[in-house]
């Protein structure tokens, strides 16, 4: 059985956290604000042996000023869908920067999105390509991630599916 243990942050105002899926080792991806009121996205590997955060496969900087929640993508995919206000960005680490030459290349897609406060999302599809996501009015849209060569994501596209009761998780 594993014993639980305390880890600390050094990003204090945390606006959302998720585990990612087809990591080696547990990972976990933060969004956050600075002091200056810049958000940013950051992974961190949990490593269960020295009981501490080390850092992670990727990082993305400056992102939307009104992301405000973390969808993880299943494998064989990988990465996030990063909501913000106005666009759902892709954020993944590429296929060909997954080696450990180098820093990791990224791959960066969005689709802009009628202004709107998404509440909740979820993958439907088992090659993790289709999401659905609710916002506050009852709107349910699909979140299509196109994938060119070696599985990767080359576009977003966004369809509007309908209104529905507004979505609690």
């Amino acid at each position: 059985m594993k014993e639980a243990f305390n880890v600390a942050l050094n990003e204090t105002r945390i606006i959302d956290i998720k585990f990612l899926y087809g990591c080696p080792k547990p990972t976990i991806c933060l969004l956050y604000q600075d002091n200056r009121n810049v958000r940013h996205v950051k992974t961190w590997v949990v490593d269960t042996k020295e009981k501490e955060l080390t850092p992670g496969p990727w990082s993305q900087s400056n992102v939307e000023f009104g992301a405000s929640m973390i969808i993880p993508v299943p494998s064989p995919l990988g990465g996030i869908l990063l909501v913000g206000s106005s666009s759902i960005t892709y954020i993944g680490q590429s296929a060909a920067g997954s080696s450990s030459t180098g820093p990791a290349q990224m791959q960066v897609q969005a689709v802009e999105i009628a202004a709107a406060q998404v509440i909740a999302g979820a993958c439907i599809a088992e090659d993790a390509t289709r999401f659905l996501v609710a916002d506050h009015r009852g709107v349910l849209s699909a979140v299509v991630l196109c994938l060119g060569a070696n599985n990767e994501v080359t576009s977003l596209a966004l369809d509007n599916v309908g209104t529905t009761s507004i979505a609690e998780t």
